[in-house]
């Protein structure tokens, strides 16, 4: 008798929708830390994080678009959007592992999103009150601690931006 298996078709929300809570917490840590690197307005304490699929399947769309700190209402879709333009241009440039690395800032192109997971397959983009190699920082810090790159892929994006702050607050030693 041949054992037969159930193949489902792959959904890559799946893989962290169950991690979702860890994600925001980390995150909201990072971003905390990133932003006590600068003397930021409280009221401006916030941001969003975006969490998409990078795979060209007409089918990724992004997964979760999160709040994270506060954001005045005025802000809201400016970030939001700032935080879906990263990841599309990521995604466009499979090549990259970092938005830095395909950054135009005379496109108001900035470098706000990384790649994570094992092989690339999600992107996070945070867009907040910062710097843009600050919210990198912040993406490289908070994905760094879920265990979602390999060291040698933390390396890879802090190299290729020059992100200093990524190195300092991931504690790396390059």
């Amino acid at each position: 008798m041949a054992l037969v298996t159930a193949v489902r078709k792959f959904v890559p929300g799946e893989l962290l929708n169950n991690r979702i809570p860890d994600i925001i917490t980390v995150v909201k840590s990072a971003v905390r830390r990133t932003f006590a690197e600068f003397r930021n307005d409280p009221e401006r304490s916030g941001g969003y994080l975006r969490i998409t699929c990078t795979t060209n399947n007409p089918d990724s769309r992004p997964l979760r678009l999160i709040p994270i700190g506060f954001v005045p209402n005025q802000f809201e879709s400016y970030l939001a959007n700032f935080t879906l333009k990263e990841t599309l241009r990521l995604r466009a440039h499979p090549q990259c592992f970092s938005s830095h690395q395909c950054r135009d800032r005379e496109q108001d192109e900035f470098g706000c999103a990384i790649r994570v997971w094992r092989n690339y397959l999600f992107a996070f983009s945070f867009s907040g009150f910062l710097p843009d190699y600050a919210n990198e920082a912040a993406m490289v810090l908070a994905a760094d601690e879920l265990g979602l790159l390999a060291p040698w892929q933390v390396r890879h994006i802090v190299q290729a931006s020059r992100n200093e702050l990524a190195i300092k607050l991931a504690d790396l030693h390059l």
